[in-house]
């Protein structure tokens, strides 16, 4: 893609403020070095990796009001796209509270042939130290504070592309490290307040497709140490506060090694095993309900995860040492032709 057009705006929050200012900027020059920074960020980004999100529409009228920002930016006029730029930095604007800092925020389109590029970025204000060593004075150190971070895990970034048909800009790629936090009210403004997006994946399917991802690769493992890892995982899951999970970050998380390769190769593609999804405990175990376990003398011991470790208990680490124990009072019986 071709970088053509580069816009810039101070943005600091303005949500839940009684006095409303607008964000100072619009289009830059765009210089040989600033088009040099702009691609080194977007290769660092690495998007294709990244979370995969969706325009939420209005279902009454099929708009979606950011789209149709992103979408004047990529090809309107060159006025449209002035006034579109300013309106998504007061948007972004509107969309932080005190709990955000003040940045930079950077809109840039690209093109080729009749497709558009529009990436989107948040660089979070910093200060640092310029040294100067002099070859006749003595050495000086300046500190700046009017400047913005391109590597703090505060920054924010959104890619969108494809052509100006009804089909295309529907999904995008969004690189931010805050979107799994615990508190979605913190997480949410970029993606959600902002964007006006959501996961590509609900979390009802999220949490369907990381259940049957544990059943998959726990019959796939051969060693009692990925099993292991693999239960340890599904509990660690249950416990954590976090509401946002994605496949691989469960998988980056809890599993390594043999357990790790198998659980992601389960997953269709980098855009599944990347996205984030709102995790439902309480579907996750109606469809991961059961441990069964097949003893040497025929036989099968169905358990409850959650007993795993309490009534029901595993001791030896070799395959062949490995002997379970389980107690409890008997509440009922059943008879059957078949195992469970």
């Amino acid at each position: 893609m071709d970088l053509f057009c580069v816009h810039a705006f101070a943005v600091s929050p303005q949500r839940l403020r009684e006095e409303i200012s607008d964000p100072h900027g619009g289009r830059v020059s765009l210089s040989l070095e600033l088009k040099t920074a702009i691609e080194e960020n977007f290769e660092r980004a690495n998007f294709i990796d990244k979370m995969v999100v969706d325009f939420d529409f209005d279902t009454s009228i099929r708009t979606n009001e950011m789209r149709e920002l992103i979408l004047s930016y990529g090809f309107a006029s060159d006025e449209d796209r002035d006034r579109a730029a300013a309106d998504m930095a007061q948007r972004l604007a509107n969309s932080m509270d005190r709990r955000s800092s003040s940045g930079l925020f950077v809109v840039a389109a690209g093109r080729e042939s009749d497709a558009r590029q529009v990436t989107l970025w948040i660089f979070p204000r910093d200060s640092a130290f310029q040294f100067r060593e002099g070859e006749e004075t003595a050495p000086t150190i300046e500190v700046l504070r009017d400047i913005f971070s391109q590597t703090s895990r505060l920054r924010k970034a959104a890619l969108f592309e494809g052509r100006h048909t009804l089909s295309d800009f529907i999904s995008g790629h969004v690189l931010d490290f805050q979107a799994d936090k615990p508190s979605l009210t913190v997480a949410d403004f970029w993606i959600k307040d902002f964007l006006q997006c959501c996961s590509s994946i609900g979390g009802d399917t999220g949490t369907r497709h990381l259940a049957k991802n544990f059943r998959a690769a726990f019959g796939m493992v051969d060693s009692p140490i990925a099993r292991e890892q693999l239960f340890a995982a599904v509990v660690g899951v249950r416990a954590s506060p976090r509401q946002r999970v994605s496949m691989r970050g469960v998988a980056d998380q809890y599993l390594s090694g043999e357990a790790h390769r198998v659980f992601l190769e389960n997953v269709s593609n980098d855009a599944a095993a990347n996205s984030l999804f709102i995790f439902q405990r309480e579907k996750f175990d109606a469809s991961l309900k059961f441990r069964i376990f097949e003893l040497n003398t025929g036989v099968i011991v169905t358990s409850p995860f959650g007993q795993v470790g309490e009534t029901v208990t595993i001791t030896g680490e070799q395959q062949s040492e490995r002997e379970l124990n389980c107690s409890g009072r008997i509440v009922g019986e059943k008879l059957r032709t078949r195992y469970a």
